[in-house]
């Protein structure tokens, strides 16, 4: 976009971190699948809220074929937050798996 044509490049930054947030959901969504017996934990990202989903799974350990099936994956519309802007992630650990299972997302 130029300016000779009336665009903003704040339109497509907007549009650019919206790309690298969907960039995110689908690695998220391939980790789980093809790391089915992995353990993983739930990290917070550098936003300054967390939705009550992410702030309640911090730091939990499941492997990855638990967190899908409980539908609670980073950047999934299924979380309070939707989703948007949510920068949390699920990191490779050989810490004890979290007795129990995680809860369903609550936005969903």
């Amino acid at each position: 976009m130029s300016r000779a044509y009336g665009g903003k490049l704040s339109t497509v930054l907007w549009r650019a971190r919206l790309w690298d947030n969907r960039y995110r959901s689908v690695k998220s969504l391939a980790q789980t699948t093809s790391c089915a017996d992995r353990k993983f934990m739930w990290v917070l990202g550098g936003t300054k809220d967390h939705c009550v989903d992410c702030a309640t799974y911090a730091g939990k350990v499941y492997r990855a074929s638990t967190w899908r099936a409980a539908g609670a994956i980073p950047q999934s519309p299924a979380l309070a937050c939707h989703g948007f802007r949510c920068r949390c992630r699920l990191v490779p650990t050989s810490d004890n798996i979290t007795p129990g299972r995680p809860h369903r997302p609550t936005g969903g």
